[in-house]
């Protein structure tokens, strides 16, 4: 589903004292790491999987996720539709070793699919949307991260990776193929596009795309992930045209949220 670039832990700083992490927002999901990860222990993959949930779940205090159970996969990461032994959500990563912008690159892109309550969704040619939140998901975690690694990391000796998101965040930014054609707007790229986006149903360049064109208003309204409770839950999604998919979202919303899907719609050229 998706490609990362790496940035390693340096051996030495592991065997440095650790300190307690921050306290985490009161709805963070328990997070339970199992299997082999080619060099990084539970505990360590657990500290920055918890960063990562931080940087969602403390923009959406109405939101309660079940806990996760965090396996290794060779193939793409997924959050698999079968729940655990207690109801727990299923997640699966490719991220191996101590590559912790990868682990968090990948989580954050499942975290958003909880969010998205994916488990309620129906097939349809809106699917390539919840790709697209999930990639802006990454890319928002990214760039939360390195302030809060600065200011109080999982472990005092980590707080020397915190620019490493940074970078990562950039570099994935970076590609042509990320921005939009000169002098070609939002809406006039996707009134081209949608046809054939309307069948994908993984993370694509085309959704790539189009989530870098949202993280800039997600990085300015994060209260804008709590939107994202109402989302997957109306009965004609899977059918709607994309216009009218949001106008949907929008109206199933608490009054004080839809002020964001207002702006994303403006983003997507829509009137509302």
């Amino acid at each position: 589903m998706r490609t990362a670039l790496a940035f390693p832990v340096v051996a030495l700083l592991l065997l440095l004292p650790r300190v307690a992490e921050a306290k985490a927002p009161d709805n963070r999901p328990e997070i339970i790491v199992q299997g082999d990860w080619k060099g990084a222990s539970h505990e360590d993959i657990q500290q920055v999987l918890r960063s990562v949930a931080d940087q969602l779940m403390v923009h959406c205090p109405a939101r309660r996720l079940n806990n996760i159970i965090v396996t290794p996969c060779e193939g793409v990461p997924i959050s698999l539709f079968k729940k655990g032994p207690h109801g727990e959500y299923q997640v699966m990563l490719s991220a191996r070793g101590t590559f912790w912008a990868q682990y968090a690159y990948q989580f954050a892109h499942e975290m958003c699919h909880l969010l998205c309550n994916y488990d309620q969704r129906k097939t349809g040619k809106n699917l390539w949307f919840e790709e697209c939140l999930c990639e802006t998901s990454s890319l928002f975690v990214l760039g939360q991260l390195p302030a809060a690694w600065d200011k109080e990391p999982p472990y005092a000796n980590w707080k020397s990776f915190a620019p490493a998101f940074a970078k990562y965040r950039a570099e994935l930014l970076q590609p042509p193929e990320r921005k939009l054609p000169e002098n070609v707007t939002l809406n006039a790229w996707l009134n081209e596009n949608l046809p054939v986006m309307r069948d994908e149903r993984e993370l694509t360049e085309r959704s790539k795309r189009v989530a870098a064109q949202l993280v800039p208003l997600f990085d300015a309204h994060p209260e804008g992930w709590e939107t994202l409770i109402w989302i997957n839950r109306g009965e004609n999604d899977a059918d709607a045209e994309f216009k009218a998919y949001l106008q949907s979202w929008h109206d199933r919303l608490p009054a004080g949220q839809r002020p964001f899907v207002e702006r994303l719609q403006a983003a997507f050229g829509f009137d509302k």
